[in-house]
C-alpha cells in the first residue's frame, strides 16, 4: 500500500502549533494517511502569528 491519495489543507492554526503539526506531518509520511496542502498565505499568517 502506497498511502492516501486524500489531499488535505492545513491551517495556520494547526501549522503554528508544535505539537498538532508535528502530528499532522508524522501522519503524511509513509504510509501516508492523507497528503497534506498550504497555501503560502496561510504559510505568511503562521509567520504573523510567530511575530506576535
Amino acid at each position: 500500500m502506497k498511502g492516501a491519495n486524500y489531499r488535505v489543507v492545513l491551517d495556520a492554526c494547526v501549522l503554528a502549533n508544535h505539537g498538532i503539526c508535528d502530528l499532522f506531518l508524522r501522519l503524511a509520511e509513509h504510509p501516508r494517511l492523507y497528503s497534506p496542502i498550504w497555501s503560502s498565505e496561510i504559510l505568511d499568517e503562521t509567520t504573523f502569528r510567530y511575530l506576535k
